[in-house]
């Protein structure tokens, strides 16, 4: 049996008014799943903070529908956290969807989402945006999501340099997000849990910490309070620029 330990933690920062992330974790020990998700609600555009709390709300009632079916007599396919991942985050987004459709205010709201699920020793990442997932094992930091910007899709089709890719003002135009289009793409991986560390964030956090940062802070602080904790105050004392929002699940 896997043990889990999760923390979350949220700051709107030292520049936004408001804070437009939102974030959630559960665990259903009977069940043996646990769930983390952020949504990063895109800034400068009206809606921002019900966009990412209707997608974490959205993804949380879906997975929790599937756990109880699975329960109840559905049990658990072998592509069960795949297949629900998948669907929770398409539901997400045709809630946004629906909602820009009725609320004429809200149609360009839009968020990125980033969404770790686990069942048993299986894990799975999922995520639309920006939003990242590191992993920590064997005190060694490993970035598992790839940002879904013009930036990066520039360098991954050769048209920027790597050294213009670090100074591109394209790093934070999304080319994939929830409630840009009817149809998501969303990229998933599956991962070991066993022995590591997963941190979920939005990019308040990374824009201001550095990955060397963060390891440090990982390798100082062993509670997830404390590492949670240490490292928004660290994002807030190099400028706190955006809402910094932190889920962390550790399984051994």
């Amino acid at each position: 049996m896997i043990n889990v330990e999760m923390f979350t933690a949220s700051h709107t920062g030292l520049v936004r008014e408001r804070n437009e992330d939102s974030l959630a974790c559960q665990q259903y020990q009977h069940a043996d799943v646990s769930i983390c998700v952020v949504a990063d609600g895109v800034g400068g555009h009206p809606g921002g903070d019900i966009a990412s709390r209707l997608a974490v709300d959205c993804v949380m009632e879906f997975i929790e529908e599937s756990v109880q079916q699975a329960c109840n007599g559905n049990g658990f396919s072998e592509n069960w956290l795949k297949q629900t991942a998948y669907s929770a985050i398409n539901y997400a987004n045709n809630a946004i969807r629906e909602m820009q459709k009725q609320q004429s205010q809200l149609s360009s709201m839009a968020t990125t989402l980033v969404l770790l699920l686990r069942h048993g020793e299986n894990l799975v990442v999922a995520h639309v945006g920006d939003s990242r997932c590191y992993c920590w094992h064997n005190n060694h930091l490993q970035q598992i999501t790839e940002d879904h910007t013009v930036a990066q899709q520039m360098l991954n089709n050769g048209t920027l340099s790597y050294e213009a890719f670090l100074h591109s003002s394209y790093h934070h135009v999304l080319n994939n997000g929830l409630g840009l289009y009817d149809e998501v793409e969303i990229s998933l991986e599956y991962h070991q849990c066993h022995n590591r560390l997963f941190m979920l964030c939005s990019d308040g956090l990374t824009d201001c910490v550095p990955d060397a940062d963060i390891k440090n802070s990982l390798i100082e602080n062993t509670e997830l309070d404390d590492c949670t904790n240490h490292l928004i105050q660290q994002a807030l004392d190099s400028g706190g620029i955006d809402n910094i929002s932190i889920a962390m699940c550790r399984c051994s």
